[in-house]
């Protein structure tokens, strides 16, 4: 079996918005951890090597469409919530929406932008509980909305009639 080295931590975590925010602090703090890693920096240089310097508009953009392209989306298990590492999301080549808002910000912050996490509530049978996770980037003054895991979804979009909360990535 070649997974036999594969490091799988669980926990257990309230139902509803309260594990929600639990998850979501669990994807800051990986964030955190995997921005400054060589290779995902090193892989962020490859993806905007034809940007303009200080052309940030370009570097997130050539990010998104690298990860809309080449990143499958895949559920979790039924029931399960699963947080990959970004390295892990890389070499599998795929996730679900908090493992690729995971490597979209590593690879963002990796480049120096800053950006947040943002949780969506989309059901409208439950429009006050968060299902679905995003990112946002910072660009001159304005925060740019990135959803790799919807498939009509472009730089920039953001549908209407949802409730948002938003997470700062600080440190």
């Amino acid at each position: 079996m070649p997974y036999q080295n594969v490091t799988v931590v669980t926990k257990t975590i309230p139902m509803g918005n309260s594990g929600i925010y639990v998850s979501a602090n669990e994807l800051v703090n990986m964030v955190k951890q995997f921005r400054k890693n060589p290779n995902v920096r090193f892989l962020a240089e490859d993806i905007v090597k034809d940007c303009l310097n200080k052309d940030y508009n370009c570097e997130s953009q050539k990010i998104f469409s690298w990860i809309k392209t080449n990143i499958a989306f895949r559920r979790d298990p039924y029931r399960v919530e699963m947080l990959r590492s970004p390295l892990v999301t890389l070499d599998r080549k795929n996730g679900d929406c908090d493992d690729h808002t995971i490597l979209l910000n590593v690879l963002l912050q990796s480049l120096g932008h800053p950006t947040r996490i943002v949780l969506v509530a989309t059901r409208k049978t439950s429009p006050q509980n968060f299902n679905h996770v995003f990112t946002e980037v910072l660009i001159g003054d304005k925060w740019i909305p990135l959803d790799t895991t919807v498939a009509q979804s472009y730089f920039g979009w953001l549908p209407s009639g949802f409730r948002y909360k938003r997470f700062e990535i600080e440190g």
